[in-house]
């Protein structure tokens, strides 16, 4: 029964069928079992040792459409829906089909041959939507058919089936040379052209092929997605963003690429630059279209499988991975182990319980999902068993909270009593080796706990969830007197303790309604082989003579606002003296509430005393030599939690101008700061929307005079500022180093978990110097 194609619509038959086609496949293999089941899916005939069609030849009278299949090819592009769609084309003799073979990792070498041939008489297209593979040398039958075919094609083809790379170049810049070639099968030599010269390292032709292929084949979006491949080949991704963002920027205009090169594969190479960099929210996000395709782009796939996420994101990228295991069952295994590894349990279990699988391959997988939580079935610990200890939090950013973890990821990976894994929390901003603890993170955050006593949190929002299993400890700064009421209750129920930096918070918590036996305050340390008096210093070009320093997020309740106003008081322009602001945050965590502006437009100001605004990020051993740079920190807060800033500078020999009020006078005192007094005020704006609050919400606001006089003090006797400096670091030295700082963590996880551990010493108050 004949069948038609009919527009909904108007009624206009696009296409008439009355008989199934006979299609054949030809190939240079000896059996059809050579040739993939889905390729076989779409023929009724088979021709073996034989590869006339791509001399376009006549077809046998039984044949409608041929099909021409070589040995060690695969499907890379199209299914069998699609190879037998071809054949119903109407007015097409010959579909050209892209033949791809390896290039370069981003981008592989393509040919363009006749694969498909009709028996109508009808043109030649190109047919991009099917694309095929093949890694080996052309056989003997293929390289006789390519001496014997007419047309440029079977001189690409000879051209990219050389294997030597120099060779191969010199062929195709002959290719690309002769006259009189159509305009896109010009451009696809270039593109080969530009890959085979990349791979062979001649980075200087390859450029200036790639630039004057973007001006003479404009909008062909491949041409810009080499240049950024060729970027990336010269360490140079900065370059290869614009060029990238072109290329998806370009519209379709009949060239011929790579598939994706304005798309999910510019896309996917964005990703790659973003991860090596490591931002890794911003690389999930261009890897996941890949995902989505059918069949999925593979390396998206690998590139997302290989991220290391937090087990929320995880957990929320559900839905495409366990689509992507229904289409393309070949990524079950990987899939399965991905959500393994990040202690994900639920999509893997559903997946066992939906895919049709054997019973022996249903039990490989149960046994191993069976296996991955039994950390969770945890018994008492046995004599000389370590205690499974999960650290929860941001590790890879520029943070307060990352670099806290890090330190105690590190400290505490060394202990003999605790087994540490780490399980981030959002995503990173940095790779892994940026940080000196690189290394112990890499093992944290690869090591899946044999069983789990304890859960450390430490990461904003706070999380005060039950645990998987055993006790739950939270590490939480906060800035004001005030808590919400809807935390103390979770704390009361899930909590086992609270860890408080300093004494001021804890007394907020312990005042706010959470048990005083569950808050127990453990202060921030720093690290006094980075931050240290000794070491290179620095400042940035033009400062004066004496250098303020204010380190910090560049908002009201860091006091920024404040110390502008006591800075333009305290001095004139003519003053040999400079206020350096080194703002932190100001492009993520305090986007929405910084003062960056305001302190632009004062510094502009010609009235005003000299002011340098530094907002670039700082790895730790740059901003210690800022620190030593200077001459005096000045963080005049109205509300802290502790201060890391304060305890930094004062490691590395500075005294500090700051707020008598909070948690900084637990480790200042006028031996080693400029202490200013402030009164406790109502804040203005209002609280975070956190529910009720335990009382009024307030916080301090320092006297502006006060504070203008520490900063002329300061700036008038510089011998003694540089001697309050000298015993600043003693403290913070004998106190604060996070070697005893973990020690008292370690203390702590032993006694929550039954375990006697050594005791630390408490720390030394402030006032003993």
């Amino acid at each position: 029964m004949p069948i038609h194609v009919v527009t909904a619509k108007t009624g206009i038959v696009r296409q008439c069928a009355t008989r199934s086609p006979g299609i054949a496949i030809f190939t240079d293999a000896a059996s059809p079992e050579s040739v993939p089941q889905e390729v076989r899916a779409a023929a009724e005939y088979f021709f073996a040792r034989d590869v006339s069609p791509l001399l376009a030849g006549e077809l046998p009278p039984q044949v409608d459409g041929a099909l021409v299949w070589l040995s060690g090819e695969r499907l890379l592009r199209g299914a069998p829906a699609d190879l037998r769609a071809t054949f119903h084309a109407r007015g097409v003799r010959t579909n050209f089909i892209p033949i791809h073979r390896p290039g370069l990792p981003e981008a592989d070498l393509i040919g363009i041959e006749p694969r498909i041939q009709l028996r109508a008489a009808g043109t030649e297209i190109w047919n991009p939507r099917i694309r095929l593979f093949t890694s080996g040398a052309p056989s003997h039958r293929k390289q006789t058919a390519l001496r014997h075919a007419a047309g440029p094609w079977a001189t690409l083809a000879t051209a990219l089936s050389v294997e030597q790379d120099a060779e191969g170049a010199e062929r195709l810049k002959e290719l690309w040379q002769t006259p009189g070639l159509e305009p896109r099968f010009k451009a696809l030599v270039l593109r080969n052209l530009i890959v085979r010269l990349t791979r062979q390292g001649n980075h200087a032709l390859a450029g200036e092929l790639a630039t004057a292929g973007m001006e003479a084949f404009s909008g062909y979006a491949e041409i810009c997605f080499l240049g950024a491949v060729l970027c990336l080949h010269r360490q140079e991704p900065w370059k290869a963003v614009g060029l990238l963002e072109k290329a998806m920027g370009s519209e379709e205009r009949g060239y011929l690429g790579s598939g994706g090169e304005n798309s999910y594969r510019a896309a996917w190479l964005l990703g790659s630059i973003c991860a090596r960099a490591g931002d890794q929210g911003k690389a999930l996000n261009y890897f996941l279209p890949g995902i989505g395709l059918s069949p999925a782009f593979r390396p998206s796939v690998d590139a997302v499988l290989g991220l290391q996420m937090s087990r929320q994101v995880a957990a929320q990228i559900h839905q495409e991975l366990c689509l992507l295991v229904r289409r393309q069952p070949q990524y079950l295994e990987t899939v399965f182990q991905f959500y393994l590894r990040h202690r994900v349990f639920g999509p893997p279990r559903r997946l066992l319980q939906t895919l049709p699988l054997s019973e022996e391959s249903r039990g490989i997988l149960e046994d191993r999902l069976s296996a991955a939580q039994a950390y969770l079935r945890t018994p008492p610990p046995r004599p000389g068993e370590r205690l499974g200890v999960i650290l929860s939090g941001p590790f890879l950013l520029h943070s307060g909270h990352a670099r806290i973890n890090r330190k105690l990821a590190a400290g505490l990976a060394g202990s003999a009593e605790l087994e540490i894994a780490l399980e981030p929390a959002g995503f990173g901003d940095c790779p892994p080796n940026r940080f000196g603890e690189a290394q112990a993170l890499a093992e944290g955050l690869a090591r899946a706990p044999s069983r789990l006593d304890l859960t450390i949190r430490h990461h904003w929002p706070p999380d005060f969830r039950a645990p998987e299993a055993g006790k739950l400890a939270c590490i939480l700064p906060w800035e004001h007197r005030a808590v919400p009421r809807k935390w103390v209750e979770e704390i009361q129920r899930h909590v086992d303790e609270l860890w408080a930096p300093s004494e001021f918070v804890a007394q907020a918590f312990r005042q706010g309604g959470v048990d005083a036996a569950r808050v127990r305050m453990i202060p921030n340390g720093v690290d006094t082989a980075v931050f240290s008096p000794a070491g290179e210093s620095w400042r940035p070009p033009g400062c004066r003579s004496f250098a303020f320093l204010f380190v910090g997020g560049a908002i009201r309740r860091k006091g920024v606002d404040l110390l502008l106003e006591a800075y333009a008081d305290a001095f004139d322009p003519d003053d040999d003296v400079t206020l350096i602001i080194k703002d932190i945050g100001s492009r993520s965590f305090y986007a929405h509430n910084t003062l960056i502006q305001k302190i632009a437009r004062f510094a502009r100001r010609r009235e005003n005393a000299h002011v340098v605004l530094l907002t670039e990020e700082m790895p730790d051993a740059r901003l210690a030599g800022l620190y030593r740079g200077s001459d005096v920190l000045a963080h005049p807060f109205r509300a802290e939690g502790f201060g890391m800033p304060l305890l930094e500078a004062m490691a590395c020999g500075k005294p500090v101008i700051t707020s008598d009020c909070g948690p900084a006078n637990e480790f200042c005192a006028p031996d080693t700061a400029y202490l200013i007094p402030g009164k406790e005020v109502e804040v203005a704006e209002p609280p975070p929307p956190l529910g009720e609050m335990s009382r009024e919400w307030t916080w301090f606001e320092p006297d502006v005079q006060a504070l203008a006089r520490a900063l002329r003090q300061a700036y008038e006797n510089p011998a003694e500022s540089a001697e309050r400096g000298r015993r600043a670091a003693l403290r913070a030295r004998t106190n604060y180093g996070w070697e005893r700082i973990v020690g008292i963590y370690r203390e702590r996880i032993c006694s929550l978990c039954g375990l006697k551990a050594p005791r630390e010493e408490a720390i030394t108050a402030p006032a003993e110097g």
